[in-house]
């Protein structure tokens, strides 16, 4: 009788080909995958065009709306700079949708502001 193993508790057994991210085999095995979301170079201009007409519009708005005009203009930039990293795309969404929010603000004032800033979040969306 076989005394190796006789019990199969915390084994897993597959069959076949193993394939993915983040795979380890063997004893004591650990993987860790920390990728962060890839983002082509098309995505990243799109979303720089975007970015780059949000700040022209931001331009258009009156003194008096200025706080949230820098606000805006700040989250635009940190978010354009984070689409150049290699960030994790839930990361980058709540970013996005930061953007937005402050976006909304000034939806009243400058409509254009908020169009483009909802344009920004569906592209990151999409990513």
């Amino acid at each position: 009788m076989n005394k190796r193993n006789k019990s199969n508790q915390g084994s897993i057994s597959v069959g076949g080909n193993v394939s993915g991210k983040g795979i380890a085999i063997g004893h004591n095995a650990h993987a860790e995958s920390n990728e962060g979301l890839s983002i082509s170079e098309i995505e990243t201009q799109n979303l720089s065009q975007l970015i780059e007409t949000l700040i022209a519009q931001l331009e258009k708005i009156p003194p008096g709306n200025a706080n949230d005009v820098e606000a805006i203009k700040t989250m635009a930039t940190s978010l354009e700079s984070a689409t150049k990293t290699n960030i994790s795309k839930p990361i980058l969404e709540i970013q996005a949708e930061g953007l937005k929010k402050a976006a909304e603000v000034l939806r009243d004032v400058a409509p254009a502001v908020f169009t483009v800033a909802t344009q920004i979040v569906a592209n990151i969306m999409r990513l």
